[in-house]
C-alpha cells in the first residue's frame, strides 16, 4: 500500500501482475487498483506542462485546486489536525480491504439524503447536460441567480420566502483567497425585511452539540453571510473568479 498525493492506493504486486498478464487478472485486486486510479486527481497522475512549479508545491493548489470550501475554514475551530489528516489522507483502507472516503460516514450520507429531501420540498431539480467546464459553472451561477431573484421579487407579504441549496462564492474582504460553498437555506421575512441564513447539521448521536461544535457552525454561517453580503453588494472580483476556477471568460 502506498500513499500517492491525495489517495491511498493498493497496487498489485509485481508477481501477481506478471502472472495476471499470462493468465487472468485478479479481479478484486485489479478492480481496487483501477477504481482508485479514477479517484486520483489528474495532477497526481500527469502534471500539465504549463503548470507552474510554485503552484505544484503550494498546498492551496495541491489539495484544493486554488479554491477553499467554507468548511475548510470553519473546521479549524474544531480541530486543525483533523483537517490536516483529511487533506493528506482523504481515503482509508478499512479492515475489509475496501477503500473508502473519510467523509463516507453513515450520518454524513444520511445528511446528504436529508438535504436533498428538504430541497425537493420547495423546488424541482432539472437535469442539465454540461459539455464543458464553463457549462457546469454556468449552471451553478444560474441556480444562484434564480435563488436571489426569488428573494428579491417574492410577492408574499404575509409569509417568508425560502430558498435552499444556494451556491455561494467570493473572496472575503477583497483578499486573494477564494471560497465557495452551498448555503442550506435562506429565509426572507417581508414583514421584518430581514434575511436569515440557516445551516442544517446531522449528528451521529442524539446528544446536544458541545459549545465548541456550536461555535464552529456559527463561524460557518457567518462566513456564508459575509459572502452573500459582498456578492449582492457587487464586491466580488469577477476576474479572480474565472482565474480561480480555471474558466474561459
Amino acid at each position: 500500500t502506498s500513499i500517492n498525493g491525495q489517495c491511498l492506493v493498493k497496487f498489485p504486486s509485481a508477481g501477481k501482475l506478471e502472472s495476471s498478464i499470462k493468465d487472468d487478472f485478479e479481479d478484486d485486486e485489479l478492480f481496487v487498483y483501477a477504481e482508485n486510479l479514477e479517484n486520483i486527481r489528474p495532477n497526481n497522475i500527469l502534471l500539465k506542462e504549463n503548470k507552474k512549479k510554485e503552484e505544484i508545491n503550494n498546498p492551496l493548489y495541491k489539495y484544493r485546486r486554488g479554491v477553499l470550501s467554507v468548511s475548510d475554514l470553519s473546521a479549524q475551530i474544531w480541530c486543525e489536525q483533523q483537517l490536516t489528516y483529511k487533506f493528506l489522507y482523504p481515503f482509508i483502507l478499512n479492515d475489509d480491504g475496501e477503500i473508502k472516503r473519510v467523509d463516507d460516514k453513515i450520518h454524513m450520507l444520511r445528511g446528504t439524503s436529508l438535504h436533498l429531501e428538504r430541497e425537493l420540498e420547495i423546488q424541482i431539480k432539472v437535469s442539465i447536460q454540461c459539455k464543458t467546464r464553463e457549462d457546469s459553472y454556468g449552471v451553478r451561477l444560474l441556480n444562484m441567480i434564480q435563488a436571489i431573484h426569488g428573494l428579491l421579487t417574492s410577492n408574499k407579504t404575509n409569509q417568508p420566502y425560502i430558498t435552499r441549496e444556494m451556491p455561494i462564492f467570493g473572496n472575503m474582504y477583497g483578499g486573494k483567497l477564494y471560497f465557495r460553498g452551498i448555503i442550506d437555506e435562506i429565509n426572507y421575512d417581508p414583514r421584518k425585511n430581514q434575511l436569515e441564513v440557516v445551516e442544517f447539521k446531522t449528528r451521529a448521536s442524539k446528544t446536544t452539540p458541545k459549545p465548541q461544535q456550536t461555535y464552529t457552525h456559527e463561524i460557518q454561517v457567518n462566513i456564508y453571510r459575509t459572502l452573500f453580503d459582498e456578492l449582492i453588494q457587487g464586491q466580488v472580483d469577477k476576474s479572480l473568479y474565472f482565474k480561480r476556477f480555471n474558466l474561459q471568460s
